[in-house]
């Protein structure tokens, strides 16, 4: 993934041709002709082999085997293709396609869960990349009026959530990347330098756009979840307990957060831009921490935790989400009361 802005603008430039980015949305025939180019783009790239792709600048221990195997079968689950070769424009043409793929699914089914402020939100990270590093683009414009339409299809919402998930889930990547290259040579006794601060609201950004998504991929009723979305991440399908701490996108930012640890324990209270970090965390997983308890999982168990449990009580969802939040904050704010530091 990429670190320098100035590559990321490039790419963008390209793709919009010579049109501000997210103005294509609105337009039909401008939306059909974005989606033909970044398809081109894509078909440009070599597909990336089999493993942890190179994500980040920083040297990180790789998955175990059985990680690598459960990080495929959920990538082919979610439709999921991975692309090296080029990776800024990769990245680009990516992320634009999760926003643009969403946005039909948008049209064509409609929207409850996602307020105005949560709909700018869910575009904040692909208005960042199109302004060129400022929120100067605005979100196209949200499906009115709120409610269910004739596209209804919770199976689809769940897979589309998930991929501009996952994709925003890479600009966070891409945010600390820049953030490490900033700070590969500062000392801790120096003022850090703006770069620093950048690459840390960048992610930031991108990991509250992240919990948006997740927002709006949970955006039908929960008794579809049960009837439909559910029994199809079960066998024979995918394996027994199939689960989202198999995504690779994921654990790869969490391998990030902990190298980047002791960095992050010497910027608290130093810059504005680590707290709004912290605060995204927080964000991201109390969004995870609502679908969770949307989809009865304050009383139940995830498909995870049951496969695992052989049919005994185990903890519900929602109390392994917490758990999950603390474990994360103890990265991101190591010296902070109660997290270990």
């Amino acid at each position: 993934m990429p670190s320098r802005r100035a590559d990321i603008a490039a790419a963008v430039a390209t793709v919009a041709a010579g049109r501000d980015l997210v103005a294509h949305f609105d337009d039909p025939d401008a939306r059909s002709a974005l989606r033909d180019r970044l398809t081109a783009v894509r078909q440009d790239t070599v597909t990336s082999p089999p493993g942890d792709a190179s994500l980040s600048i920083l040297t990180l221990k790789p998955p175990t085997g059985q990680a690598q195997a459960e990080q495929l079968e959920h990538d082919a689950y979610f439709a999921i293709e991975r692309a090296g070769g080029e990776p800024v424009r990769g990245f680009v043409a990516g992320l634009v396609l999760a926003h643009l793929s969403a946005y039909e699914d948008c049209l064509a089914m409609g929207v409850t869960l996602v307020d105005a402020a949560q709909w700018e939100r869910l575009f904040s990270g692909l208005a960042l990349v199109a302004g060129g590093g400022v929120n100067v683009a605005q979100a196209p414009v949200m499906p009115q009026p709120s409610g269910w339409r004739g596209g209804y299809d919770p199976a689809r919402r769940w897979l589309i959530g998930h991929q501009l998930f996952f994709a925003l889930i890479q600009g966070s990547i891409v945010g600390l990347n820049g953030f490490a290259a900033a700070g590969a040579s500062w000392n801790a006794q120096d003022e850090p330098p703006p770069q620093m601060a950048a690459g840390l609201e960048f992610a930031a950004v991108f990991l509250r756009a992240s919990a948006a998504a997740m927002r709006y991929a949970s955006d039908f009723e929960p008794g579809d979840y049960d009837r439909t979305v559910r029994p199809d991440m079960a066998p024979p399908k995918v394996r027994a307990g199939f689960s989202g701490f198999q995504t690779r996108d994921h654990a790869y930012l969490v391998r990030q957060l902990a190298v980047l640890k002791p960095v992050f324990a010497s910027l608290r209270g130093r810059i504005p831009a680590h707290k709004e970090l912290v605060d995204a965390v927080v964000s991201a997983y109390e969004a995870h921490e609502f679908i969770c308890a949307r989809f009865r999982g304050d009383v139940l168990p995830s498909l995870r935790m049951a496969a695992a449990a052989h049919g005994k009580i185990e903890r519900a969802g929602v109390e392994v989400v917490r758990e999950l939040m603390r474990n994360r904050l103890a990265l991101v704010d190591p010296r902070s009361r109660g997290s270990g530091g």
